[in-house]
């Protein structure tokens, strides 16, 4: 028997929606100018952590339809 997977689309309580910048790129330094290495790289991070999470939803929708055209051809 094939079960069907119910997707909630609010995010979880206990999961953020997306992944915390725990990164200190707005803080300037002494000398009042901002650490852009440290600011590009978070923006690298969060480009990746997006880039996953587009591949994730793009294999769960294929699944999605594979399994809604699976179970209208029976």
């Amino acid at each position: 028997m094939a079960s069907a997977m119910v997707l909630d689309p609010k995010p979880s309580p206990k999961l953020p929606a997306t992944r915390p910048d725990l990164s200190s790129h707005d803080v300037p330094f002494e000398n009042g100018e901002y650490d852009l290495y440290a600011r590009l790289k978070s923006l690298q991070r969060q480009l990746e952590f997006i880039e996953i999470q587009e591949e994730y939803v793009k294999d769960e929708l294929k699944n999605l339809r594979r399994e809604h055209y699976g179970h209208r051809m029976r």
